[in-house]
């Protein structure tokens, strides 16, 4: 399946707006004092004292983001945390309770760690890792390809001024038989990617 993108420029109201027409057809801190234990999760290690939290990540050919965001607020934290060459040890004493998403973010994943701050100790309620759709770039033309064989995967594409170019969901192996056909005169769009509740944004420029 291949998806034209093209624009046709109209003024409505007196204010301009481009209305893009889509064709388809087929084709360390290290916490010197602290005792770590292991979890069930071998990935991930809980300090004896119950308030520091290692996430051993894999980071070939990457180098991780990490973000703290506390549930009910949904807004970035700083957060004080130290990385070595295989994980990231976050100290949570000094939290107020409640549900944190601490994410790992790499080139080719995205890790979420569900954690629950108690006044005492943290527990780990869930894990989840979702791995991150790959483009693929030819001419004028891009293909996306999802590794998640069970979801359904929302695609929206917008020009850069917001406007919605292309809605619509798709099997991964729908998508994977798609592809996107930019003109040159619409060349820039951003990609916008739902699944597994993830979202991915990808910004594509063509020309």
């Amino acid at each position: 399946m291949v998806i034209f993108l093209n624009k046709i420029n109209l003024n409505v109201s007196a204010m301009k707006k481009t209305l893009l027409i889509l064709f388809l057809s087929v084709n360390t801190i290290s916490f010197a004092n602290e005792s770590y234990e292991r979890l069930n999760n071998s990935d991930i290690i809980l300090s004896k004292n119950g308030k520091a939290l290692e996430v051993i990540f894999d980071t070939k050919n990457s180098s991780p983001v990490f973000k703290l965001t506390k549930l009910g607020e949904m807004l970035d934290m700083d957060f004080d945390y130290n990385t070595n060459e295989k994980a990231v040890i976050v100290n949570f004493k000094d939290y107020s309770p409640g549900p944190y998403i601490l994410t790992v973010d790499d080139e080719y994943k995205s890790e979420d760690v569900l954690i629950y701050v108690e006044e005492a100790n943290i527990r780990v309620i869930d894990r989840r890792v979702f791995k991150k759709p790959v483009y693929q770039f030819k001419d004028n033309k891009f293909k996306i390809k999802v590794y998640e064989n069970t979801t359904l995967v929302d695609v929206v594409i917008e020009s850069l001024h917001g406007d919605v170019l292309h809605n619509k969901k798709y099997t991964s192996v729908e998508l994977d038989k798609t592809v996107f056909l930019l003109s040159e005169e619409v060349g820039k769009c951003v990609v916008n990617l739902n699944y597994k509740s993830k979202d991915f944004t990808k910004a594509i420029d063509l020309l």
